[in-house]
């Protein structure tokens, strides 16, 4: 029925000379062509009919085409708002004939003869294309991938977006030319999006609804250092004391699984903790969701100990290992130059467990094959590592194998830790590659970006300054001579880098 009202008005304004329309375009009048760029003019143009401050007015006479070809010539502007009215999911303007003029705000004449002029045109009014719009305002609107994006002037070029991840990388560095999705597409929601119209009515449907959210402001307080120093409590504040219904919380980046509460607790010596995290710096966010309110808002504190750590507390610890005539039976030895080795005790742990010893050289007798936790910390009378920068005496720690003939494993398994962000303003990633060996003077490592080779980096470590919007593939491969020659150690992640990830 409303497509029948909206053929009534359309004959209603021909009548009244508002609008003329052709059934079939005539072959010595340029045939339109179909773009989105239509639809976000149409849609500024009308949510800015009565704003001064318009960026531009069309010139009459200016045509279009809808989605059911047929061609709309207007030759007043009370003809384009009374279009306005009539489009509808079914029906809608989707086509414009080139060349049209306008003229903007500060009387310039601007000729539009092809689609990179409309595009220039949006782009000097700052319009939002609609591309764009569906593109990155996925809040609302979550596909169900897979999803088709198709060029719109070569619909034999296609391009298949598997996931949000892609679909993110793919909106900051198109491969297409004018990219506009395939309709129909599904949303995560069972919601069915048949056309453009459609996809452009629930964005601005949920814009209104992201400006018309209750959305309390938030913050997070240090509640208090527990029982130790190290062990910090974070809690979610709000005004009103509106309680979140979910909090995804980060520690420089990384989620922490199984924390949705408004309030975290966190222990930043845990030896874990510290492998992978870091143990200076470390940037405490949360992500609170409100009822009501439709707007993704996130807020950080700074958990910084740097200041109040004595060089001391970081000299670099390493340690030899070697092994014995008897099965399972290790030597190890600190590789430390403490201030006052006499005064100096050297805490070795396995699993965790302290083994009862604390010279600088001891042996342990492993009963059993698997993969254990070993760790050395070095404790020197009379230096505090004990303040509220946590405890933080040189320590280090490595997984060491044991075979079922109780033999320590040499070709050991790559594990590769996550990325963490040093510096969030200058957009600097850092990654280790975590791999155990009996000699570490042996290993060779070697980094890739996006399958190019990192020249001059062969340790664990690699840090990089992400300048582009993108996803970025890093690897690591590890060169051990004492592994077969078949054998393959390498591991690489994916970082996803979005625009507001960019120092400015």
């Amino acid at each position: 029925m409303k497509y029948l009202r909206s053929i009534f008005v359309l004959f209603y304004c021909l009548v009244t000379s508002c609008v003329t329309e052709e059934d079939a375009f005539d072959k010595d009048i340029s045939n339109p062509e179909k773009t989105s760029f239509v639809l976000s003019v149409f849609d500024y143009y009308q949510v800015n009919d009565n704003n001064p401050s318009k960026c531009f007015e069309f010139i009459y006479p200016f045509s279009v085409a809808s989605n059911k070809n047929n061609r709309i010539n207007f030759s007043a502007k009370q003809g384009m708002n009374d279009f306005f009215n009539l489009q509808n999911s079914k029906f809608f303007a989707n086509s414009v004939v080139f060349p049209f003029n306008v003229v903007l705000l500060d009387g310039t004449l601007l000729t539009v003869e092809n689609r990179k002029d409309f595009e220039e045109l949006l782009s000097t009014c700052e319009i939002p294309s609609f591309t764009t719009r569906t593109f990155t305002e996925t809040d609302c609107v979550q596909f169900e991938y897979p999803v088709e994006v198709i060029s719109e002037t070569n619909s034999d070029q296609k391009v298949t977006i598997t996931d949000s991840e892609t679909l993110a990388s793919f909106a900051s560095n198109p491969t297409l030319e004018f990219p506009v999705i395939s309709y129909p597409v599904n949303t995560n929601f069972g919601t069915t999006i048949n056309s453009e119209f459609e996809h452009l009515t629930l964005l601005n449907d949920c814009q209104t609804a992201i400006e018309n959210s209750v959305c309390p402001e938030f913050e997070i307080e240090v509640v208090d250092f527990g029982d130790a120093f190290e062990i910090l409590n974070f809690l979610i504040e709000t005004e009103n004391d509106k309680i979140p219904t979910e909090t995804i919380w980060t520690v420089n980046g990384e989620v922490i699984d199984g924390e949705s509460r408004p309030f975290l607790q966190f222990d930043f010596t845990d030896l874990n903790n510290r492998s992978r995290f870091g143990e200076l710096r470390y940037d405490v966010c949360a992500k609170a969701f409100f009822e009501d309110c439709l707007i993704e808002r996130e807020v950080c504190v700074v958990a910084n100990f740097e200041s109040e750590v004595n060089e001391n507390c970081l000299k670099d610890i390493d340690f030899l290992i070697t092994t014995t005539d008897v099965p399972g039976l290790l030597n190890f030895e600190a590789l430390f130059e403490p201030e006052d080795e006499d005064n100096t005790s050297y805490v070795w742990t396995v699993g965790g467990e302290p083994i009862g010893e604390i010279f600088k050289k001891v042996s342990f007798q492993f009963d059993n094959p698997g993969i254990y936790f070993l760790c050395l910390s070095a404790r020197e009378i009379g230096l505090d590592c004990n303040s509220n920068q946590g405890n933080n005496f040189p320590t280090k720690c490595i997984r060491i194998g044991i075979d079922e003939n109780l033999a320590p494993i040499t070709c050991q398994t790559l594990v590769f830790i996550l990325p963490t962000i040093s510096n969030s303003e200058e957009g600097r990633y850092n990654y280790e590659a975590d791999y155990s060996a009996l000699d570490q003077s042996e290993i060779v490592y070697t980094w890739s970006l996006d399958n190019r080779i990192v020249p001059d980096v062969t340790t664990n470590k690699v840090s990089f300054n992400f300048n582009n919007p993108q996803t970025y593939e890093i690897c690591v491969a590890v060169s051990n001579p004492n592994c077969p020659e078949d054998t393959e150690i390498r591991r690489c992640v994916t970082t996803v880098v979005r625009p507001e990830d960019i120092a400015p």
